[in-house]
């Protein structure tokens, strides 16, 4: 991995600081936390009052989409639309064979592009999405990733906090291989995992060099001791697998996963 990106977590943002996280004080001190019962037959409840997007990462991973990863281009600038677009449409041919199929199989697929990407995302296809989520606690839970294998489970997990979404810019309406800055997704809900899971993401061209003008976000780290008081915490509130992925691919990976959550 490019020694640059290992030190600054991506080519859109930076670590502006590192933050250990000791107690369930210290993190409820970061959002108002509810210890209130999630009912997972009813509407998502906030159960914390924050700003701006979390992400949370079992491992300390840089902060760049599923597709790009282990295919950065760097070097060589792509210089007109034509070659942007086959560019485009070879790093992302998971997310066409998925568009294209489920437009077939499905009539109530999404009509849009943006829609169709997040639909893709939240099924583990690779696209330029990165997922965030507005929900504190939602990020707890995807640091933690509690399985009953426990390889490395003294490690430590992370969670990745942007202060706020207007330090974003608006996803435009043009062609996806047209953006060349980093850009903000708002999801509508299409599906309920994206609502339960209080979902936000940010689009990412390929970079062609490293962005001068990076977004700064805070990493939390939490410890073992930590982690295991959050699993206890999620769970007494009802935030687990089964109410964050509520359909039968969710269920068969929690099985398949031996999630302890």
């Amino acid at each position: 991995m490019n020694d640059e990106i290992k030190k600054n977590q991506s080519y859109y943002f930076y670590v502006s600081v590192t933050i250990e996280i000791e107690s369930l004080d210290q993190l409820a001190a970061l959002a108002k936390i509810k210890n209130e019962k999630i009912d997972a037959d009813g509407p998502p409840k906030n159960v914390i009052s924050t700003q701006g997007l979390y992400r949370g990462q079992s491992k300390e991973y840089p902060l760049i989409p599923k597709t790009y990863r282990g295919k950065f281009r760097l070097s060589g600038e792509i210089e007109n639309d034509t070659t942007k677009q086959f560019a485009y449409f070879v790093e992302n041919q998971e997310l066409s064979k998925f568009i294209e199929i489920g437009r077939k199989q499905n009539k109530d697929f999404p009509t849009t592009e943006v829609q169709q990407m997040v639909l893709a995302q939240h099924y583990g296809i690779a696209t330029p999405l990165l997922d965030w989520t507005k929900n504190i606690l939602v990020a707890v839970y995807f640091a933690l990733d509690l399985k009953l294998d426990i390889d490395n489970g003294e490690e430590p997990c992370f969670i990745y906090h942007i202060a706020s979404e207007n330090l974003l810019t608006k996803m435009p309406e043009t062609d996806f291989y047209k953006i060349n800055d980093l850009c903000y997704v708002i999801p509508g809900p299409i599906d309920r995992r994206v609502v339960r899971q209080h979902g936000c993401f940010t689009f990412h061209p390929n970079p062609k060099q490293f962005t001068k003008d990076k977004i700064p976000v805070v990493k939390y780290v939490l410890n073992l001791e930590l982690k295991l008081k959050l699993w206890k915490f999620l769970e007494s509130i009802g935030l687990t697998s089964h109410y964050l992925f509520p359909d039968y691919a969710g269920l068969a990976n929690f099985i398949q996963a031996k999630k302890m959550l």
